[in-house]
Parts: C-alpha cells; structure tokens; sequence
C-alpha cells in the first residue's frame, strides 16, 4: 500500500504489514512501534491494527495534495503550523519513553 491509496481507502484500520509497506519499514518495527506507544493502535485479540486516519494524520498526510496557488499558501500555513505540533508531540513522546524507561 502506498500513501495515495491509504488516502483513497475506506478501511477503519491498516494492518501491521500494510503500514509496514506504507512507511517502508520492516513488520517487526512497526509492532515495536506500537508497542513503544509512538504509533496510534487498537489490539483486538491478539491483532494489532493501526487506525487509517491517525495514521495519515500523524504522517501530515491527511489531506489530498492540490495544484491551485492558494491551497499552495493555505498548505504552506498548515505545513508551518504542524511543525510546530511536531515539535510538541516529539516532546511527548520523550516524557514517555524517559517515564517508561524510569518504571522498568
């Protein structure tokens, strides 16, 4: 699966190997991942599945590109502002791998 058709598609979740194939890396980093609580996930028995939009989402890639000069300027907005949301997720995501460090 590539990032246009995760876009297109109407599944509620991706699985590992899909989001794997996605972000080009291998299943077993995907599943350390999520585990490690830097991938949005959902365990179902013993699945895991990675919901489609949180996904796309977290990658800055939940909406369709656009050839039109202001989309252009709103995108260049958006782009701005997500790297500041990056910036304060990274920081989240740092406090909650130093806190699971410092439970084990």
């Amino acid at each position: 699966m590539n990032l246009a058709e995760a876009r297109q598609s109407q599944v509620a979740a991706l699985t590992i190997s899909q989001t794997a194939q996605l972000l080009q890396v291998d299943v077993r980093t995907v599943s350390r991942a999520c585990e490690e609580g830097q991938l949005p996930h959902l365990r179902i028995g013993r699945r895991l599945l990675i919901p489609r939009l949180p996904l796309l989402a977290l990658l800055g890639a939940d909406q369709a590109p656009s050839l039109s000069a202001s989309a252009s300027q709103a995108h260049a907005g958006v782009v701005a502002t997500h790297g500041r949301t990056t910036a304060a997720h990274s920081g989240v995501f740092s406090e909650l791998a130093t806190e699971s460090v410092l439970n084990r």
